[in-house]
Parts: C-alpha cells; structure tokens; sequence
C-alpha cells in the first residue's frame, strides 16, 4: 500500500546543494527518489487534508476537508463531511451518512484502486519530473516538482515537496479546461501506532447496506 504513497502518499533528510553541478533535471530525479524511498519504508500514515476543487465555468470553489489513515499493507480509512471509505485489505465499505447507506464491495489492488495525494509517486518507470524551485509552506522550506506521467493523456501535477521529511505536504493539478484540484495535507504522523480495528467499518444502527460482493 505504501507504494501507492506512492500516492502519497507518503531516507535521511534531503540536502539540496546548488552549486554542485547537478542540472535540474538530476535535482528533480534525486527528489523524486528520496521521497519514494521514504514512502516505501512507512508502515503507517495519518494526516489531515484539505481538497479545493475549482470549476472554472461557474468560477466557484469547493472545499472538502478529512482525514486519512493509512497502514502496511492495504489498510485505509478515509473521513469526510460527506463519506467514510474503510478497507481491511479485504473488502471495501463506503458510507454514506446523508443516504443512511453503506455499499460493500472486494478491495481491488493496483490499477483502479484506491488513490491518495500520494499515490503520484508510484510507478517511477512512467513518470517525468522536472524541478521549478522551492518555497515555505506551513512554515516547512519545501522543493516543487512538476510531474508528468510519460504515458499520453496524463495531466500534469504540481507537488510540493518537505525537504525535512521527503514527504509531499500539498498537490495541485491543473487541467485544460481550467479547473483545478489542490491537496493541502497538515498534522501529518509517520510510523505511529494504529490498531487494525481502526480499519473495519461498523455501520450505525438503521443504515442500509448494499453488498456488492460475488
């Protein structure tokens, strides 16, 4: 699962040194192997996100906070204002509270599966990075990669880099119709201490569940 933290989400410290005669292009590629050295070698992962979606045809902005739980090797809980995502590894449970609805259905690893804001340092082989500087964010000097998956008609994304801890703290893609899809992560905690039973959904009395399981 941690591959998928590439996502995301998720080594020693990085020390970026101008001056050594590395182009960008080597800075990019070290970066870009730091951090999935670092994803790789989580066991667990938790923080706190914010995702803004904007559309551009009705110029508005939509906010979604939550938080996320992660844990080697395919255990994921996801919270939201508006659905909670639970998976064991096993089977997958999605609810929904405003629908009083929970669906069930078989975890699925890889391709199609479950994606986080780290999920974009997976597969290296098929990915490019080129290197557009650094900048503070939350107070953290991070370096900013632009990544471009090498396979056509993947959308270019923008990630910000912690140079501390080798881990993205904020993403945003830009598509060509204008929209845009940004990932503020905060209260990030590596390698802490999380119960499996974190990872099974009991679902609230009175709610319907759909499984969809063969």
């Amino acid at each position: 699962m941690m591959k998928y933290m590439i996502v995301i989400f998720l080594t020693a410290a990085l020390i970026i040194s101008f001056g050594t005669g590395l182009s960008a292009k080597d800075d990019a590629e070290k970066i870009f192997g730091n951090v999935e050295k670092r994803l790789k070698k989580l066991k667990t992962v938790s923080f706190s996100f914010n995702q803004v979606f904007y559309q551009k045809v009705a110029d508005r902005y939509i906010k979604r906070p939550g938080k996320l739980w992660l844990k080697e090797p395919h255990l994921i809980r996801l919270e939201g204002p508006a659905q909670q995502v639970v998976t064991d590894g096993r089977t997958v449970w999605m609810y929904v509270p405003r629908n009083k609805q929970v669906t069930v259905s078989t975890f699925i690893q890889g391709e199609g599966g479950f994606q986080t804001p780290w999920s974009l340092f997976e597969d290296s082989k098929n990915k490019n990075a080129e290197y557009l500087g650094s900048e503070e964010l939350n107070g953290e000097m991070c370096d900013i990669l632009l990544l471009e998956s090498a396979i056509q008609g993947g959308i270019p994304v923008k990630v910000w880099i912690e140079r501390k801890r080798d881990i993205p703290l904020r993403t945003l893609e830009e598509r060509e119709n204008g929209d845009t899809v940004e990932y503020v992560l905060s209260d990030i905690v590596l390698n802490e201490k999380i119960d499996d039973e974190m990872f099974v959904f009991v679902a609230p009395e009175g709610v319907e569940t759909i499984d969809l399981r063969e």
